[in-house]
């Protein structure tokens, strides 16, 4: 009876990936959109047409790691936590300009998609 939802629970890993696919197949089948919850993973993300998605993962500097997005694939970098420190606006803005690259490559992945005519 929505025309668009959230699903969640995945980044806090309360629930598995896995255990979301039925919700997502139902949805598309559907017609609804979909925003996942903390959801950038790639191999989920290039499978399924989400309407939207959210992440924190592009803050990852706060952990001692650098998060980038080459070539279309993302992936994070351990980096040194006193330079992480020194440099920490540096870094968000890198991690967030990347996140960016990430966001534009997934929208323009699915931006002409058409839900009624997707095949699992």
């Amino acid at each position: 009876e929505y025309d668009y939802i959230g699903i969640g629970g995945i980044a806090s890993k309360e629930i598995k990936v896995e255990q979301t696919i039925p919700f997502i197949k139902y949805a598309i089948k559907n017609n609804v959109k979909l925003h996942m919850l903390g959801m950038t993973r790639q191999g989920i993300l290039n499978k399924y047409p989400f309407y939207s998605c959210d992440s924190t993962n592009w803050i990852t500097a706060r952990f001692g790691r650098i998060w980038l997005f080459k070539n279309n694939k993302s992936y994070s970098k351990k980096i040194d936590s006193k330079y992480c420190s020194e440099n920490r606006k540096k870094i968000d803005y890198l991690c967030y300009m990347n996140f960016k690259k990430f966001q534009d490559y997934y929208y323009n992945k699915w931006k002409e998609f058409d839900l009624k005519n997707y095949r699992m």
